[in-house]
């Protein structure tokens, strides 16, 4: 190939002879060609090379102007993407407008008709933290189902709750508390305050689901709990004997020193025992040894701290019954019987009875709990919380821990995927126990007014949405047994745990014993009693 110079002449012009002998095509015509065009910007003898002109470049007016309309529609195209993209992820106001053309006929008979101004009907909901995973899942299924009805959500502890009600922190229209213990207790405290609103009317209640009061407890400690409760000759009741073990109804604390004020050790209780200990059934494995028991040091049930947690207020109760109560009275002589025959108590009698023997007994059981619990370190504020704990610090560190049989399930199903890994775990439920109702109430039933009573028509279509089948099912996944007529036997999905998980323990039929409910002023002093026991809020 030749080199640009050798196509020159002497004065660095192209050679008109070369060219000549060039084809056509390469000399365009007549003309030197595109080699000679080319060879016109080639420096030589020092000549500046003279720069290509905007036609030579292939570059006329419409070619610039079709470039800067691309250029333009790159730009607005950026623009969207990165602007208009962003604009379109950011999460809704909070009051937005309802998307009217989502109500067909079946959601509008579910969530009443839009309204007038295409802006969500409102309303705040106070609840209890121990249904808050289930709570928090169905709201979000019926904001997309009802666009026209906004539901504001606060989760707090039991008296927690009541105490935000009682002191105005909290105004909501809809409570949904965990148990009607914890609205007792808040009706004698509003009462004792002399508020002149009407808070609500007790009658007026929709339960939402049902969750019993348990003790989820070691496989071993269980077995030794239920050997050492059947051999002691005890009068005492379940509750007294196992969370306040070996101590006795009559005990005076002051001859006690305040990190002794505890429930006593496991050895202790089975030497007081072990004559009459059960022997274990034919291919059961032997109970503990007694230096097995040596190593557990005291009876270790943990509980929630009654002034914040519903849980740990019901194990209040569950105590104050069994001090003031104990199982023996809870049976009489009918007149013509015979010395040896008893009857059990009605309902109504066993709460007069309850009644009195703690108006009776108050201190003599401000003293037996401060022996019992004055030197606990600690009382967790949440009942979720205290639960993982046990199975987060293990057997070492406690025995058991009553909870919610909604929060124990979780744990068990954590245990059974993982055999061997940890310790066995059961469930217990005792007699008697609570069976949580999660009732919600309507608040301020004197307020007047269409706004207030829109907000009242969209409360109870929530309320009612939570009680239909759906949600229902979802709270069984939950942990929760239905509050309507829905069979858990026949419920066989894979989330089912009442149903995966019977080798723990778990009764998908539930047959227990509910305490007689006192109402009023006893419950306020309960929980009085306790602080002054134990030295703390």
């Amino acid at each position: 190939m030749l080199h640009p110079k050798a196509m020159q002449d002497r004065d660095g012009e192209p050679d008109q002879a070369l060219f000549s002998t060039l084809p056509d095509s390469l000399r365009e015509g007549d003309g030197p060609g595109i080699i000679a065009r080319l060879m016109e910007n080639t420096p030589s003898n020092g000549r500046t090379p003279r720069p290509l002109s905007w036609t030579e470049l292939g570059l006329g007016p419409r070619s610039v102007l079709g470039f800067l309309l691309t250029l333009a529609l790159v730009a607005g195209w950026l623009y969207y993407w990165f602007w208009g993209h962003d604009a379109r992820s950011r999460p809704a106001p909070a009051t937005r407008m309802a998307d009217v053309k989502t109500l067909n006929s079946f959601r509008e008979d579910v969530c009443g008709p839009p309204t007038p101004n295409g802006r969500p009907i409102a309303f705040s909901m106070l609840y209890s933290e121990e249904k808050r995973a289930w709570i928090e899942d169905a709201v979000d299924d019926f904001a997309r189902l009802c666009p026209n009805i906004q539901v504001k959500l606060t989760a707090m502890g039991g008296l927690q709750s009541a105490e935000a009600l009682l002191s105005g922190e909290q105004r909501p229209l809809v409570w949904a508390p965990t148990d009607e213990l914890i609205v007792d207790y808040l009706m004698a405290r509003w009462k004792a305050r002399a508020r002149p609103e009407i808070l609500l009317e007790p009658s007026e209640r929709t339960s939402l689901v049902r969750s019993p009061l348990v003790v989820l407890v070691w496989y071993d400690q269980l077995r030794m709990f239920q050997a050492l409760l059947s051999a002691q000759s005890s009068p005492e009741g379940p509750w007294m004997s196992s969370l306040c073990a070996l101590v006795p109804r009559d005990a005076d604390p002051s001859k006690t020193p305040l990190e002794e004020q505890l429930p006593g050790r496991w050895v202790d209780w089975y030497d007081q025992n072990a004559a009459r200990m059960p022997r274990p059934a034919a291919g059961e494995r032997p109970l503990p040894s007694r230096e097995e028991l040596v190593s557990w040091d005291r009876v270790k049930i943990q509980h929630t701290s009654p002034t914040h947690s519903t849980s740990g207020f019901e194990v209040l109760y569950l105590l104050a019954y069994d001090y003031s109560l104990p199982p023996r009275q809870r049976r009489a002589a009918p007149a013509d019987a015979g010395p040896q025959e008893t009857v059990v108590l009605g309902n109504e009698q066993l709460r007069e009875a309850f009644a009195q023997g703690f108006s009776a007994k108050k201190e003599q059981l401000r003293r037996w709990l401060q022996r019992c619990q004055a030197g606990m370190p600690d009382f967790p504020r949440s009942t979720e919380l205290a639960t993982q704990r046990l199975l987060d610090e293990g057997a070492r560190e406690f025995d058991g821990v009553v909870t919610f049989e909604h929060l124990a399930l979780p744990l068990l199903q954590r245990i059974d995927r993982y055999p061997g890994v940890k310790p066995d775990v059961r469930i217990n439920y005792p007699e008697p126990t609570f069976v949580n109702a999660h009732a919600a109430y309507l608040l301020w039933p004197e307020a007047r007014g269409p706004e207030i009573e829109a907000q009242r028509d969209a409360a109870r279509r929530w309320l009612a949405y939570l009680r239909g089948q759906e949600q229902q099912q979802k709270a069984i996944l939950h942990g929760f047994r239905p509050a309507i007529d829905l069979s858990l036997l026949d419920y066989d999905v894979d989330g089912n745990l009442f149903l995966s998980l019977r080798r723990h323990g778990v009764q998908p039929v539930l047959e227990v014993t509910e305490p007689p409910r006192l109402e009023g002023q006893p419950l306020a002093d309960m929980v009085d009693i306790w602080k002054a026991a134990v030295g703390r809020n």
